[in-house]
């Protein structure tokens, strides 16, 4: 994460005692905190609209899959680069489609109609994102590896979407998690979390990473 972000990210912190950042509008929390609203305004991501976004973009791609999400119904403000965080999201829910795929290869007519999930959640100190589908799954052996790089399970895969995906989200002070999906999701195959920081980390309900099926990597 660069100086400029940092200093904006300290700075939000600073005033989060003060007033709810969904209170005050981006121009009036430049203000406060003392840094151009453009600047502001390049490094403060509405994480609902990006995953929105990937979502539209997932769904038109691949319209044999249903596609369902768990979304707050407001901004869920997150520090990053727009282009990255969503690069992120895109190959995060590529990863998924692939894994049906990969399943119904196998499978065949046996294998059940294509689902993912998406999930954001919004605690005190992170956002949390959180992808699960019906795929083939993560292997039994070897998945503490799957984020290195050109290391994959697939047969048509390069090995580098996970390792990028997670070197992104580590350089905006965030993890990845894999692991498979919990009994409760109504889902068999992988699920995948992605956790950042939240901006002035203090809002929202307490972080429980163990609500999710996914581990660290």
């Amino acid at each position: 994460m660069d100086e400029v972000v940092k200093m904006i990210l300290q700075q939000t912190r600073e005033i989060s005692g003060e007033v709810s950042i969904r209170d005050i509008t981006m121009r009036q929390l430049a203000d406060r905190i003392g840094v151009e609203y453009e600047l502001l305004k390049s490094h403060f991501r509405n994480k609902t609209e990006l995953v929105r976004e990937a979502l539209t973009l997932q769904q038109a791609g691949h319209e044999g899959i249903d596609y369902s999400a768990t979304l707050p119904d407001r901004r869920v403000p997150v520090m990053g680069d727009r282009g990255l965080i969503g690069q992120c999201l895109t190959n995060l829910m590529q990863n998924a489609a692939d894994a049906i795929e990969s399943r119904r290869e196998r499978d065949g007519e046996a294998a059940p109609a294509g689902r993912i999930h998406v999930g954001l959640r919004e605690g005190r100190r992170s956002v949390q994102l959180v992808i699960t589908d019906n795929g083939i799954g993560l292997p039994a052996e070897g998945r503490d590896r799957l984020t290195d790089p050109y290391v994959t399970h697939r047969k048509k895969g390069t090995g580098l979407g996970l390792a990028i995906v997670k070197k992104i989200i580590e350089q905006h002070g965030g993890e990845l998690m894999l692991g498979d999906a919990p009994e409760d999701s109504g889902l068999d195959g992988a699920q995948v979390a992605i956790r950042l920081p939240h901006p002035t980390g203090s809002v929202g309900g307490g972080d429980t990473p163990a609500e999710t099926g996914a581990t660290a990597r």
